[in-house]
């Protein structure tokens, strides 16, 4: 069964308490986009239909709290994996409002995963640019130097550190960004150019609640046939999309692996006995780039609650002489 689970403020809807369905629980629209920090900020909606009048009265206190919603499925169908329900987006709420519109009463939620909390929500609002501050001396290594500011910019967030390289300053760089997308379009711009190759240079995800810095694979998912709603297509040079059934196991920046094969579908005209096209067009493993969820709990499709994951081939392979940590800080 779909199982998704939202918190923010003091609410909290889950449509599988304990990992059991809920066969009454309300019916949940959800669209969540998320990318690195250098290329948008991403947005998501949650439309949740069916609460009551208190709720919708309520809906303007839910401006700037947190949100997090988890996704996936819980266990109830055969094919179900209640293993890759995870969280989907962490974020802070621009925009919150309820309607009662004929028999329908509902809830709408907007918010921006990962980031600062708005100054004035309003029917146009952003969040706020939060300036930073690099002061990246000559000489020292670059996790100390970016973990101060971006702890300088977000005290209240915690940043991971997931480094495959080590990268040290050639000369001072000193600079100030007034947003977290510019100075991550530097970094990794200026990172790409230290190493060079393939090195794909240094990512920044604010998606999970906190602030992660990598420049590697932060996991592997080998896909099975069953995974999938469709198949994979080519959508531009060395990229592909793959729709999955909704899970939140996949992040930016890991690997996935395609399956080999797909269910023998019949023997092809003029074929040979025993000659089956069951090999998959495309095979491989690819890094994932961007990550979109869209989902309806209660339509009947199987395409109504998908996770739909752009991907690059040939992932980005570390230095042979690199070496990985992790270093978290924060409050």
């Amino acid at each position: 069964m779909r199982h998704y689970k939202i918190s923010v403020g003091s609410f909290l809807w889950d449509s599988a308490p304990g990992g059991s369905p809920d066969p009454g629980a309300l019916q949940v629209d959800l669209d969540i986009t998320v990318v690195s920090a250098d290329v948008g900020t991403g947005a998501g909606t949650v439309h949740i239909w069916g609460v009551g009048l208190q709720t919708i009265l309520q809906a303007n206190q839910l401006n700037q709290k947190t949100i997090s919603i988890y996704g996936g499925m819980a266990r109830g169908l055969p094919l179900a994996k209640p293993q890759q329900f995870g969280l989907l987006a962490t974020g802070t709420v621009t925009q919150a409002y309820g309607d009662w519109e004929g028999v329908n009463q509902f809830l709408v939620i907007n918010f921006q995963p990962g980031g600062a909390a708005p100054a004035a929500p309003g029917p146009n609002s952003m969040p706020p640019k939060t300036p930073i501050v690099l002061n990246w001396q000559k000489g020292q290594p670059f996790g100390p130097a970016v973990q101060t500011a971006l702890q300088g910019a977000f005290p209240g967030m915690s940043v991971i550190l997931s480094l495959a390289q080590q990268l040290t300053a050639q000369q001072d760089q000193v600079g100030y960004y007034p947003s977290l997308r510019d100075f991550n379009y530097f970094l990794r711009r200026l990172t790409q150019q230290m190493i060079g190759g393939s090195y794909q240079g240094v990512s920044i995800d604010a998606s999970q609640g906190n602030l992660q810095v990598f420049d590697q694979q932060q996991q592997a998912s080998t896909l099975s046939q069953e995974d999938f709603i469709g198949f994979p297509v080519w959508i531009e040079p060395q990229t592909i999309q793959c729709k999955l059934v909704m899970r939140g196991d996949i992040k930016l920046q890991s690997t996935i692996t395609l399956p080999q094969t797909w269910s023998n579908v019949g023997q092809s005209a003029g074929s040979s006995p025993g000659v089956y096209f069951n090999q998959a067009s495309l095979q491989g493993t690819f890094w994932v780039r961007s990550i979109r969820h869209v989902g309806n709990s209660r339509a009947p499709t199987g395409e109504s609650w998908v996770t739909i994951v752009e991907a690059v081939a040939n992932p980005p392979q570390s230095n042979s002489n690199a070496n990985s940590q992790t270093v978290q800080g924060g409050n």
